[in-house]
């Protein structure tokens, strides 16, 4: 069987698998086992683990315990400007993700990939999840942040202990139900409505929007705001080649804005999204302009799930590629593992092969780019006509076909090697204009 006629068959199992949860009278919403992003090590990949029969039941069974213990890491949650969370004056509510640089001197907040600053639009109050240590030195006035307090012992093993019986208790000691939503992401989940809920429940507020990716708190949040007749917009900012994360479920968003043709389509007859909800408009994340060079380089994923698979790999893609100098294409860190040790070795060992094999090279020297495993990078790129080469560790789960991706055309190079380009301009992404901003969907 190939392998998009797997991914086809695998869809069809996880649309039959969330259905068979919910009528348990499990709220799919937030459980982490029916989050199935392909990306992560977590519950949710291991759902898909076991229905592709390739699951290791001692791996399984320490990642769950893994997302179970890591609750303990969640009691220094705090909240900054927690005021706002009271007042009666916003009418919008944005959920998203915040680094330091993304602030200027004067407490504005930026962000890409709604293409928004906080500043345009005072009814707007803006919900920051904080992925940095620092909090910056100002913050705007309509902006209030979830951020963790530094601690020199960041694990709290009483208030995991807490947690686990208030779970038990919660669930009427349903054990189904205690292994759901009992986990980093479920609990997260809570922590985050819990913040929110307030607010919620105030009059003016007419809608939540966030860059959506269909996690659990995202699924909870529009949840919790739809019993208020809040309406939920999620945009899909980034675009993963199997987004079975993606599949419609309880707390979807009343409107899903995407930015291509193939989105829409694939949505709507693979994933269950009614047609009403999924509407195109031009990207928000994406311009016409690329914000950065993006050929000649090796593009390092946000997490490294089969490391010594790439290696070899990228080896095999030199042997077989040499009229594409890739010595001197740069290798590129994901701007969320800069500091990751586990990264930093990773691209050590990516030039070192680059250097390894400059000499066996050919003088061509073709414009490309190599990604590895699940990313969202490739669809940008071949929809601005280059070329990608994709060296992933699980095909089925991390690979574009031409059933879902119509407009892709798909070589296989290898068992783990793949060549994609776009067929046609108009199959691609549909690249916004400088100024375009999620403001001008609400």
């Amino acid at each position: 069987m190939q392998i998009r006629e797997q991914q086809i068959k695998l869809i069809k199992q996880a649309k039959t698998y969330l259905k068979e949860i919910k009528s348990q009278g499990i709220n799919t919403s937030s459980s982490s086992f029916c989050y199935l992003s392909p990306q992560q090590q977590s519950p949710g990949r291991e759902v898909l683990i076991k229905l592709l029969r390739k699951n290791n039941l001692l791996n399984t069974c320490i990642i769950i315990l893994k997302h179970l213990v890591a609750i303990g890491n969640q009691s220094s949650f705090k909240i900054k400007n927690s005021e706002n969370l009271y007042k009666k004056n916003y009418e919008n509510i944005i959920l998203t993700w915040a680094l330091k640089k993304n602030f200027n001197k004067t407490g504005v907040f930026s962000d890409r990939k709604l293409g928004a600053s906080s500043n345009l639009k005072k009814n707007t109050l803006w919900f920051l999840l904080y992925q940095d240590n620092e909090l910056p030195k100002k913050i705007g006035k309509n902006i209030t942040i979830l951020y963790e307090k530094k601690k020199i012992i960041k694990f709290n093993i009483i208030y995991l202990i807490k947690k686990l019986f208030e779970n038990l208790i919660k669930y009427n000691f349903s054990f189904k139900k205690f292994f759901h939503f009992t986990s980093y992401q479920s609990s997260f989940a809570e922590i985050v409505n819990k913040s929110l809920k307030n607010l919620l429940h105030q009059k003016k507020i007419k809608s939540i929007i966030t860059p959506y990716e269909s996690q659990p708190f995202q699924n909870l949040i529009f949840d919790e705001a739809k019993k208020k007749n809040i309406k939920t917009i999620g945009y899909t900012a980034v675009s993963q080649p199997m987004p079975l994360h993606n599949l419609f479920r309880d707390g979807s968003p009343n409107m899903l804005l995407v930015h291509s043709n193939q989105e829409k389509l694939h949505l709507i007859k693979y994933f269950n999204w009614p047609k009403s909800r999924v509407k195109i408009i031009h990207s928000i994340s994406y311009k016409k302009k690329p914000i950065q060079l993006l050929s000649k380089k090796i593009f390092i994923p946000y997490i490294i799930n089969d490391k010594k698979i790439y290696l070899e790999n990228f080896i095999k893609l030199i042997k077989k590629k040499k009229n594409n100098n890739f010595s001197f294409y740069k290798t590129q860190n994901h701007p969320y593992m800069k500091n990751s040790a586990k990264h930093i070795e990773f691209i050590n060992e990516i030039n070192e092969i680059k250097k390894n094999y400059k000499l066996s090279f050919s003088r061509e020297n073709n414009d490309s780019s190599i990604f590895f495993g699940e990313t969202y990078g490739i669809f940008e790129l071949v929809s601005r006509g280059m070329q990608v080469f994709h060296i992933t560790g699980n095909p089925i789960l991390e690979t574009y076909n031409e059933k879902i991706w119509p407009g892709f055309k798909v070589i296989k190079l290898d068992d783990n090697i793949y060549s994609y380009k776009m067929i046609k301009k108009s199959n691609g992404l549909k690249f916004g204009w400088k100024k375009n901003n999620i403001f001008n969907y609400i």
